[in-house]
């Protein structure tokens, strides 16, 4: 199976539970234990992981954004924000992908800085234990060849290098003016509070903290703690005039003038410049949950194969179906694979309903989707369920009355004198197996029935059997 190297060496170091991979990473391995540790995750990645074949792709295969992927550089550190931004990510791709193309969480090995402090390391420790566990978590699907890594790097020739480059200029000239608009409208949306902390022993000078609060879009929870050694000249001027202040709430001009968000819109701007190389050279869909990539791409490309429609709203839809949340992974690729010919209706099902709601002139929106699912698909999933039910039930009846009658002419037989007693032993094993017979037919009955198996959204109504939310 595809990865079998990178899962055998996470088995082979006892790293396949949440509670294990803690006590080793953060507890008992030696740092230069644990950069060993990643070298070799990383190399059983790069082992397999191979450029998308453009001429091979279609529709259905994505990149997903860093975000999305669970990297540690894309967004919130914490491993459980890690997991559930990942969990969202497989269920898509076990819903609705062919092939999702993630980077690897080992990347930063062509970068490494040996931490130099306590919380440098803890950084580290933090990072590497969140993508084991993330690894772990995506393990069916990477095993099924849905998820799969990209290549850290790609050998190109010198013209095809000096074409990329070309583009990639053109598309960082469009980012830059794409991000100084973008600073001027979140400068109005963004609260930040600067703080100036005691000086720690590895450092000259003061330490400065930011708490920003923002859009949801531009960073998770809307709420982070950034740490700088350097303040921009018009903080610092402020400071010198009053030497005693520790503590200052900016104003909006003073978040634009001091670049709080340039930071994260710069982050946000490199994932977009790497992954539109192999959005447009390997015929992928750019995968994307902030609708600050679409305001970037648009500003730099004028590709518009990287912004159809059904690329945002399609995401948006499967991710407002709540039925699906709290189903194993396991047991949605397991009916993936079973009704694999329901599963490819109910796709074109899907972008049948997005294509109806774009014609009508509906904007692309979180809100759509979910009026998509309450409109349409929750009422018809709640309709084969009341078809479902009564079929069975006629089923079942029709089932117990021919049990009924068979047992009730035998009784009459038997105390009605009119079977000779000799016979009248064989006959009531023969009744009861009969009536055993019937019933042991039960299922055949209340097989899901071709009425139900032929309808659009029989996969989702055949998953929807497994959870508790609808």
């Amino acid at each position: 199976m595809p990865y079998d190297k990178l899962f055998q060496i996470l088995q082979t170091n006892k790293l396949t539970s949440q509670s294990s991979i803690d006590k080793a990473v953060h507890h008992e391995m030696s740092l230069s234990k644990l950069i060993e540790l990643s070298v070799d995750l990383f190399s059983a990645i790069e082992f397999e992981a191979s450029p998308p074949d453009a001429l091979g792709l279609r529709d259905y295969h994505f990149l997903a954004n860093s975000r999305m992927s669970g990297l540690y550089e894309g967004g919130c550190t914490y491993s459980k924000c890690r997991l559930r931004r990942v969990d969202d990510l497989s269920r898509f791709a076990a819903l609705y992908s062919d092939s999702v193309y993630i980077q690897s969480y080992f990347d930063w090995l062509n970068h490494l800085h040996i931490p130099e402090d306590t919380y440098q390391e803890s950084h580290l420790r933090n990072s590497i234990s969140g993508s084991i566990k993330i690894i772990n978590a995506m393990k069916p699907l990477i095993q099924n060849g849905i998820l799969r890594f990209l290549p850290a790097g790609f050998a190109l020739c010198k013209t095809c290098y000096a074409e990329v480059m070309g583009q990639q200029e053109e598309l960082n000239a469009g980012l830059d003016n794409q991000i100084k608009q973008l600073e001027k409208i979140y400068s109005n949306t963004t609260s930040a509070n600067l703080k100036v902390l005691s000086t720690p022993s590895s450092y000259d000078g003061h330490i400065y903290e930011y708490h920003v609060t923002c859009d949801e879009d531009l960073y998770d929870h809307g709420d982070y703690v950034l740490y700088i050694s350097k303040l921009p000249q018009i903080l610092l001027r402020k400071l010198a005039n009053q030497p005693s202040l520790k503590q200052h709430h900016l104003s909006a001009s003073e978040i634009l003038r001091a670049h709080v968000n340039r930071k994260t819109l710069k982050t946000i701007a490199m994932d977009v410049s790497c992954l539109k190389f192999y959005c447009l050279n390997a015929n992928l869909k750019y995968l994307t949950d902030r609708t600050i990539d679409i305001s970037l791409l648009q500003a730099a490309t004028q590709e518009h194969n990287l912004l159809k429609y059904n690329d945002i709203l399609s995401t948006q839809l499967i991710f407002e179906m709540p039925i699906f949340s709290d189903i194993p992974l396991s047991y949605l690729l397991t009916v993936r694979a079973n009704e694999h010919d329901a599963f490819i209706t109910y796709r074109e099902t899907i972008n049948s309903l997005v294509d109806e709601y774009i014609a009508q002139g509906h904007k692309l929106s979180a809100k759509i989707a979910k009026q998509i699912y309450s409109d349409i698909i929750q009422p018809n999933l709640l309709t084969l369920d009341k078809k479902i039910s009564k079929i069975r039930r006629s089923a079942i009846l029709k089932s117990l009355s021919k049990v009924a009658l068979s047992t009730s002419a035998l009784v009459f037989g038997l105390y009605g004198n009119y079977i000779p007693a000799e016979i009248r032993p064989l006959l009531i094993s023969y009744g009861f197996i009969k009536a055993l017979n019937t019933a042991e037919s039960l299922p055949d009955l209340i097989r899901t029935p071709a009425e139900i198996r032929n309808d659009n959204l029989y996969f989702l109504w055949k998953l929807s059997r497994k959870s508790k939310l609808i």
